[in-house]
Order: C-alpha cells, then sequence, then structure tokens
C-alpha cells in the first residue's frame, strides 16, 4: 500500500446545507457540507466548520482542522476527525 500526503488547503466547488441531520446526530443540523478541490487534485466530500453564512460561498479557500465530529451519549468516546473551515486573511 502507498501512502499519499494530501494538501491541506484546497476550494468550495460547491456546498449545502443539511438540515434533517441522521439518526444520532440531530443536534449538530442545520450544517453545511462541500466538495472541496484540494490544491493538489484530489476532490473531497466534507463538513464545513468555523463559518459565518451570509460569507460562505462557491470558490472560497478552505483548510484542514482536527475538530470533534460527535458523541453517541455522554458515556460516550468523542469522536475527532478533520472538517475544513474557510481560511481567514
Amino acid at each position: 500500500m502507498k501512502s499519499f500526503t494530501l494538501s491541506s488547503f484546497g476550494r468550495i466547488l460547491v456546498f449545502s446545507f443539511i438540515h434533517a441531520a441522521p439518526e444520532g446526530l440531530e443536534q449538530l443540523g442545520p450544517y453545511p457540507i462541500a466538495l472541496v478541490k484540494l490544491d493538489d487534485g484530489p476532490t473531497i466530500l466534507t463538513q464545513i466548520t468555523d463559518y459565518d453564512p451570509s460569507t460562505l460561498s462557491e470558490g472560497q479557500r478552505v483548510q484542514a482542522v482536527f475538530r470533534k465530529l460527535f458523541t453517541v451519549d455522554t458515556k460516550s468516546v468523542i469522536q475527532y476527525g478533520i472538517k475544513f473551515r474557510p481560511v481567514v486573511f
């Protein structure tokens, strides 16, 4: 198996807001997801975080960040992972 390091920066191609979150994750909605084209080529589907709804747009620069994804209940392990946030200049 070959290992690759991908860019942590990219641009939003398209985005949409999820208003009906999956069962068990209802507390997250509404939240934006986007197709992000990374600077080195691949396109990924990801959740957008730390955003201002009035300025979120197609073509906007974003960067990968490590964030809490979810916790099923108060006794569960917190799940962490990668989301993307708008780049602040």
